[in-house]
């Protein structure tokens, strides 16, 4: 149809008088609708006109030599600088031009603001294709509870007031980044805040939603409305369940040292997202808003009285809005997409919420292994919390291991020697009447050994090779007859340093010690000893002048 239309308007043209093809051509493209310049290109890319000018070579190039793609990099990289978070390049063509040529950046003349953008748009740095968004990538997940999303925001209405009840926030006055005043009094004040924690299942799209009263994120709060989100609820909805998969961002409260221990007790996977890349959990940032149009648009009109309405009227809109809208991938509603999930996909925590919260706040007990392979944590109504550790390589009698609560099982917890390893379940063992363990011997109808351990074979694989013996009698015996131990290696105990040769080493030069001689006095003597010491001395017996002359 249009090609008909156009071979009639070159035709048309063609036929005008000399001087009259303009008023032809401007009948011709009123007719279709479109500008002359636009009837002319049409008609050429048909073939059905060709206007027999012969192009310029340096159209669409630039006017002087010398002009390059690194000085074009330039020109844009000054024009990018402007960039705003608004979406736009402040600085234009025009300046950037000017500012390049006052640099002898480019020649003075060489670019046009037209030929500037047009090599911007073939290095694909004009401002169009450096704003636009980041290409991403499509996401699946697997089954019901595979992945799921959480993101906590700010409820359209902010705050409580003690005598009014729940103020509206002014979204316009709070908000609106050209009232400095408001701004200010909004970041000067301290308050709390209605903060709006959702979770999403990214197969199902199924949207848990509970409110609470903070000042803004805390770990503590995190972890309640995870406990609330992945618990078993009343039949009405059914979405409950660990997910393998969490995907959040790295705000302070999620990285805290007691969110990751209860989410490593739980065995779920963090994927956290980079700052400012909202899409990476695109889905419940949708359902975000979702809830501000569908819930919160409607508290300026029935505005909330206090936290346990507001939280009543979450629970009703996620029954109501997951039990009827269609999701717009799978085409069903959401907790039916979500009923699809299978009993080994729904890991389902069988503890308390108490119990859950003493994951993050004391999450690994330290305990000693007992001498009958046990350890203890506790008592119920059926006994002593009892769990038996024989069998498990590396464990022994007086270890200290770490030790956690299975929250899957009640009756299991999970225990590792280490931060290295991982994590072993072990059951609770069943005890007899009287509180005695299944295992144990009864008197006067067994008698049995405790099975060696590991470290127990080992030792006495070593005693064997040290006395050269086949049996651990004939090994006991050899110590006890004070044999030479490892004698049958003939091993030289001092040979690393008896055949030790020391360097020459090099005389250093010293400087002498001045040391003055102490006085000696000799020690008083009785006369009768120094008459007896004088004579032997002598080789002879003392005269009497000389004896009188000493005494």
């Amino acid at each position: 149809m249009m090609r008909d239309r156009l071979e009639e308007a070159a035709r048309a043209i063609a036929a005008a008088r000399h001087g009259g093809r303009s008023r032809v051509a401007r009948e011709q493209a009123e007719r279709l609708g479109i500008s002359v310049p636009t009837l002319y290109r049409r008609l050429e890319a048909e073939g059905l006109y060709k206007s027999g000018r012969k192009r310029r070579n340096d159209t669409g190039g630039i006017r002087k030599d010398g002009v390059t793609d690194d000085q074009l990099k330039i020109i844009a990289a000054m024009m990018l600088t402007s960039k705003r978070n608004t979406g736009t390049v402040e600085m234009s063509a025009e300046d950037a031009i000017a500012r390049a040529e006052a640099n002898g950046i480019v020649p003075t003349g060489a670019l046009t603001p037209s030929t500037l953008r047009r090599h911007l748009r073939r290095l694909q740095l004009d401002a169009r294709a450096q704003l636009a968004p980041t290409p991403y990538q499509d996401m699946a997940s697997l089954h019901p509870n595979h992945v799921h999303q959480m993101d906590p925001s700010v409820c359209l209405q902010w705050y409580f007031e003690s005598k009014k009840g729940m103020a509206e926030r002014d979204m316009v006055a709070v908000v609106y980044k050209n009232k400095p005043d408001e701004l200010a009094r909004a970041a000067g004040k301290r308050t709390k805040k209605i903060m709006r924690y959702v979770l999403t299942d990214h197969f199902s799209g199924a949207i848990y939603l509970k409110y609470y009263y903070e000042y803004g994120e805390k770990q503590t709060t995190a972890i309640d409305f995870l406990i609330e989100s992945w618990l078993r609820k009343d039949n009405s909805n059914p979405f409950h369940g660990v997910p393998q998969i969490l995907v959040w961002d790295q705000g302070s409260a999620n990285t805290a040292r007691g969110t990751e221990a209860f989410l490593d007790a739980l065995g779920v996977r963090v994927m956290p997202h980079l700052p400012h890349n909202p899409r990476a959990k695109g889905q419940v940032e949708n359902a975000n808003y979702i809830v501000q149009r569908s819930l919160e648009s409607g508290l300026r009109i029935s505005p909330a009285t206090d936290l346990d309405w507001l939280n009543a009227r979450a629970a009703e809109w996620c029954l109501w809005y997951n039990a009827t809208k269609l999701h717009s991938r799978h085409r069903m509603t959401r907790f039916g997409c979500w009923q699809m999930i299978r009993p080994e996909q729904l890991r389902e925590i069988k503890v308390d919420a108490a119990a859950l919260k003493r994951l993050a706040n004391n999450p690994i007990v330290t305990r000693k292994i007992k001498g009958n392979y046990t350890i203890e944590l506790g008592r119920d109504n059926r006994g002593p919390k009892r769990f038996r550790l024989f069998g498990i390589p590396g464990m022994a009698p007086g270890m200290s291991i770490q030790i956690r609560q299975n929250v899957f099982n009640p009756d299991s917890i999970e225990v590792r020697l280490s931060e290295d390893e991982a994590w072993l379940a072990i059951e609770r063992e069943e005890l007899r009447p009287g509180g005695f363990a299944a295992g144990a011997a009864t008197f006067g109808e067994e008698i049995r050994q405790p099975a060696h351990t590991e470290a127990m074979k080992a030792g006495r694989e070593i005693e064997r090779l040290t006395w050269n013996a086949d049996t651990d009698r004939e090994a006991e015996n050899a110590r006890k007859r004070g044999e030479k131990p490892l004698k049958h290696l003939d091993i030289d105990a001092h040979k690393h340093f008896r055949e030790f040769e020391a360097p020459a080493y090099m005389n250093r030069r010293g400087t002498e010690l001045p040391i003055a001689a102490a006085p000696v006095e000799a020690a008083p003597m009785k006369p009768a000893r120094a008459l007896a010491l004088i004579s032997k001395r002598l080789g002879r017996p003392l005269t009497a002048d000389e004896h009188a002359a000493i005494t």
